[in-house]
This record gives C-alpha cells, sequence and structure tokens, in this order.
C-alpha cells in the first residue's frame, strides 16, 4: 500500500477490526504499529515521512508482524492481529492520508517477494 501523510495526529488508524488494527501512526509513539485490543500495542522503529508517498507493507506470521517501508524492511515485532479488514480508518481517529493501491495477501511474503513488488511498481 501507498501513502502520503499530511500531517501527525495522535493515533492514526489504517485498517481495523474487532481485534487489532494497523496503525501509521502508533498513540504515543507516531511510529507505524500495530495494536491487539486488550493486550498491546506495539510501535516498529519507523516514523512515515510527510507530504512524501511511502509503499507500506505489513507480513503477518503467527505471533510476529514485519514491516517494510519502500522495500526495505524496517524491523520485526513479536506480536500480530488477525488482518483487519473491516474499516479503513475508524470514528475517533480515521484515515486523514492520501491513500493508494491498497492490496492483501492470504499468505505472508517473504522479503525478497516485498521487494521484488515494490521494484517492479516503482518502475
Amino acid at each position: 500500500m501507498r501513502v502520503r501523510p499530511t500531517a501527525r495526529t495522535a493515533d492514526q488508524v489504517l485498517l481495523s477490526s474487532g481485534a487489532g488494527a494497523l496503525k501509521l501512526m502508533q498513540y504515543g509513539t507516531g511510529r507505524v504499529g500495530i495494536t491487539r485490543y486488550g493486550s498491546a500495542d506495539r510501535s516498529f522503529p519507523y516514523t512515515l515521512p510527510l507530504d512524501r508517498w511511502t509503499t507500506v507493507t505489513w507480513v503477518a506470521e503467527p505471533g510476529r508482524t514485519t514491516l517494510y517501508a519502500d522495500g526495505e524492511h524496517v524491523g520485526t515485532v513479536e506480536a500480530s492481529v488477525p488482518l483487519p479488514l473491516r474499516s479503513i480508518g475508524t470514528e475517533k481517529a480515521g484515515l486523514r492520508d492520501d491513500l493508494d493501491e491498497l492490496l492483501t495477501w492470504d499468505e505472508a511474503l517473504s522479503a525478497d517477494q516485498v521487494r521484488d513488488l515494490f521494484r517492479r511498481d516503482a518502475q
């Protein structure tokens, strides 16, 4: 997915479900993160740049989630949530950024697959 944040907000939800959320800006850190409701918030060591398109890819596997930005590995957290496809944004913290090319897969992509997809789309 490509995203272009236009402002910093306290809690920017991208996708959410009853189990958790993928966040462009995690509450308390401003970094990209995931939330498992009733359990924990996890932030990656990455803050999206403002006013620039960035391709962001989360790869979830049982017990861990890996983040890629522009095809490059950013970090892994030891937590995962079922892919939250119920809504884009929320009433309280809706998506305030430009969004393009939202894609989902039902299997975990390898680092090479993420890199190849980014390179193909960047051409």
